[in-house]
């Protein structure tokens, strides 16, 4: 136990004036952690400010009508909003987007844009060796590289050719190839995952162990292009989803009805204008 000599002996309280001392040596610290304190409070006002300033910035330049970089004008209608209607949906959705144009175009869908597909004939077994051996198929399709699988000294199943074909370096996803079974018996069927004409697929020659014919071309078709009506003009695209048809309206094809003209509407969105002024108001509140 420490030994503390008291006011009694010494004639000074020397307990308080030790406490005073202390006191006194922690000021700066108990200044420092104040002035601290007042900083990081001005800190998160000035932060909180801020983030208001940004919200009242983004709420601004939402309904500017100028560039990003204040500039000039931007390309699109910020200010004023747009909806877009179908007559029939089941046909054609659309979309309308800020740089759409009040009024309405009648689109007629006489076909869909179809992919590619080649099945092969009817085989008993999938697993069965059904294709000679010592053989190169081609396949081209609408990607850059073609496919070319090599069958090995074995012969190639059904399965082994699925195979070969989806795992084929030169097939980034062009193609896909499948074994189905069609109630009777077992098919390859080989499909462009890309809709249009220029994304068609075309299987090179395929000899059969035993004779006879791979490909039925009674189960095959090319892939087509979506063929429309619009102002009496025959239109193509190679996709069912169609940006640059209507200004500012994005369609997506959902079904073909040659003769049927679907009215395509685009008018003002009273709501999201509000919404965007509301927006604005909030922010500046």
């Amino acid at each position: 136990m420490g030994l503390r000599v008291g006011g009694l002996a010494s004639g000074l309280d020397t307990g308080a004036l030790i406490d005073a001392l202390m006191t006194l040596e922690r000021r700066p610290l108990l200044l420092a952690e104040a002035r601290k304190a007042d900083i990081e409070e001005k800190r998160d006002l000035f932060g909180e400010l801020n983030t208001k300033l940004s919200a009242l910035r983004d709420a601004a330049a939402a309904i500017d009508n100028l560039s990003a970089g204040l500039s000039g004008p931007t390309l699109d209608e910020e200010f004023l909003a747009y909806t877009a209607s179908s007559g029939d949906e089941s046909i054609i959705a659309a979309t309308a987007s800020t740089a759409a144009t009040p009024g309405t175009t009648s689109v007629t869908v006489d076909a869909l844009a179809t992919t590619a597909r080649h099945a092969s004939t009817s085989f008993a077994s999938d697993t069965a060796i059904v294709v000679r051996r010592n053989q190169t198929i081609d396949i081209t399709h609408g990607g850059p590289t073609p496919i070319s699988i090599r069958v090995g000294s074995a012969g190639a199943s059904l399965q082994d050719l699925r195979d070969l074909i989806n795992t084929d370096p030169g097939n980034l996803g062009e193609v896909r190839a499948d074994v189905i079974f069609d109630g009777t018996g077992h098919r390859l069927v080989v499909t462009g995952t890309a809709p249009g004409a220029a994304n068609d697929v075309t299987v090179g020659r395929i000899r059969v162990a035993g004779g006879g014919t791979f490909l039925d071309p009674a189960a095959s078709a090319s892939a087509t292009d979506a063929q429309l009506t619009v102002f009496g003009l025959a239109v193509t695209r190679d996709s069912n989803s169609i940006v640059d048809l209507v200004p500012g309206v994005a369609l997506e094809l959902k079904s073909a009805a040659p003769g049927v003209p679907v009215p395509i509407q685009v008018s003002r969105d009273d709501e999201e204008i509000e919404a965007r002024l509301q927006t604005f108001v909030d922010a500046y509140n």
